[in-house]
């Protein structure tokens, strides 16, 4: 997510990221040491390297 997207495109972003469980482009929107729960009970952190 390199260009300036509008809060519609970065919402459309998130929901995209969910539905496919790739949350890697999602992370990318959060601190480097952020996690993200999906569901109740599920934690998932990004596997990019900053």
């Amino acid at each position: 997510m390199s260009k300036k997207m509008t809060p519609r495109e970065v919402l459309n972003a998130v929901v995209e990221s969910i539905n496919t469980g790739d949350l890697d482009p999602l992370m990318m929107l959060y601190e480097a040491d952020a996690c993200f729960i999906s569901q109740p009970g599920q934690l998932a952190k990004s596997n990019l390297v900053l």
